[in-house]
């Protein structure tokens, strides 16, 4: 059975057979998932979501502590004959549900991402269940866990910055569970992953400076550590700069560190490092680009504390929204197109549950450009 897609459609199925052939007969109490993870050899995540689809059948009941019984023939009979009024009821069991996971959501990126996707998952018949991993890999790996066990038909995640992967979606993955990645690539792994068009995002920002006679570009940016965003980014910029054929400048890249990006504030980190760049690099800059919204608004913190007057000839802009950056409309930058991800996430998951082989296992969205 490894290797074969949709493994907990044939565990189901296999079960269900067992169930209507009578081998497991009305009442009769079904082995531990542990149990039939081992039986079935894949993972025990496989086996909830297999027991999931059975008990939204009505073919066995599901009792905490106890463990999964066959329902009894007139029990089945039963709910088949429900007058109107109780129909709702029992459609809510089998309502179907799309599990979202996100890194974090602000302001500049996630809210308006959520309400997108929900908008997407109601317009094609189903509901989604949120939850958040808040930047911690075994706070995502408990989240994929709950969601599984909730019977989630397909999951959409933005996974945690890291430079290695998972192994709780890898699994997903590998065993044909719909999964649809968001805001990263998972290299190596045929994944459906939507993102931002990086390349054209950075090729933009760069190409508005130029025009505006910023030929003295900076790029200050974070240790991409295998991040697939960071990395996109930093190759656009000296793939541009070459281009161009604008001089090569010293860039500024931060150490990586565990946050979240909900904080008005700067990282103190990053304030420190941008003000030892601008004091060694900066009287030869006459632009610079920060790679997050978070690089923004340290590096306007840093020229708050050296003194704006010194920096005032260097022109900033964002790889990301600047919404609580203070006058961030000030400040020319690329935000993500989230409505247009939300709706191309919800479609290539939904295709992938009713069946639908996906070709394409990258899709990048075009980002939002504001000067």
């Amino acid at each position: 059975m490894p290797g074969d897609k949709f493994l907990y459609k044939k565990v189901s199925a296999d079960l269900k057979a067992k169930i209507e052939n009578g081998e497991l007969a009305p009442g009769t109490k079904l082995p531990g998932e542990a149990e039939m993870s081992e039986t079935y050899q894949v993972s025990v995540i496989t086996i909830k979501h297999a027991l999931q689809i059975l008990a939204g059948e009505n073919l066995i009941r599901r009792i905490p502590g106890k463990g999964s019984f066959v329902t009894e023939r007139n029990q089945q009979k039963e709910e088949q004959r429900l007058p109107q009024e109780k129909a709702e009821t029992v459609q809510q069991k089998g309502t179907k549900l799309i599990g979202v996971i996100l890194e974090y959501a602000m302001p500049s990126f996630g809210i308006e991402l959520m309400y997108e996707l929900d908008k997407a998952a109601l317009a094609a018949g189903y509901r989604i269940c949120i939850r958040f991993s808040y930047a911690d890999r075994e706070r995502e790996t408990e989240e994929i866990e709950f969601l599984m066990s909730m019977g989630i038909n397909g999951l959409i995640i933005l996974p945690c910055h890291g430079s290695y992967y998972n192994m709780a979606i890898l699994k997903l993955v590998i065993e044909g569970f719909p999964v649809v990645v968001l805001d990263k690539k998972m290299e190596g792994i045929k994944v459906p992953s939507i993102r931002t068009d990086n390349t054209d995002a950075v090729y933009r920002l760069v190409d508005c400076l130029k025009e505006q006679g910023r030929t003295r570009i900076g790029m200050i940016t974070v240790e991409d550590k295998g991040t697939v965003t960071l990395m996109e980014r930093r190759k656009a910029f000296g793939e541009r700069i070459e281009q161009l054929r604008l001089p090569d400048m010293e860039a500024c890249i931060l150490p990586e560190v565990s946050y979240i990006l909900v904080k008005r504030k700067p990282i103190e980190d990053y304030v420190v490092e941008i003000e030892g760049y601008l004091r060694k690099c900066g009287r030869n800059l006459d632009g610079v680009i920060c790679m997050e919204y978070g690089l923004l608004l340290a590096f306007l913190e840093a020229v708050r504390r050296i003194g704006k007057e010194r920096y005032t000839h260097i022109l900033p802009c964002s790889v990301d929204d600047v919404y609580l950056v203070p006058g961030g409309s000030r400040y020319t930058h690329v935000k993500q197109d989230e409505a247009s991800m939300a709706r191309k996430a919800v479609e290539i998951l939904t295709a992938q549950i009713t069946g639908e082989k996906i070709e394409q296992d990258e899709i990048k969205i075009p980002g939002i450009f504001r000067e």
